[in-house]
């Protein structure tokens, strides 16, 4: 793949969570704050490396999905 398309599809992910984190549509306990903090931080330094660390990325997706299904059900 292409490492333009990587960084700009990173980015993308590290603004999603800027805007959860922003936004407060939702009360965050500060727990779920600071994991998501995390998750941008490893995700900006992951830009930076060459070559990309994909497990690292994939962890990342990975708790930002974890989070969004314990979110679902506790609107539910």
């Amino acid at each position: 793949m292409n490492t333009k398309i990587i960084k700009q599809d990173i980015d993308s992910l590290i603004q999603g969570i800027s805007t959860i984190l922003s936004k407060n549509r939702c009360s965050l306990t500060d727990e779920e704050r600071v994991l998501l903090q995390d998750c941008m931080k490893q995700l900006e330094l992951q830009k930076q490396q060459v070559p990309i660390d994909w497990t690292s990325i994939l962890n990342s997706v990975s708790v930002i999905a974890r989070f969004f299904i314990s979110f679902k059900d506790l609107l539910f």
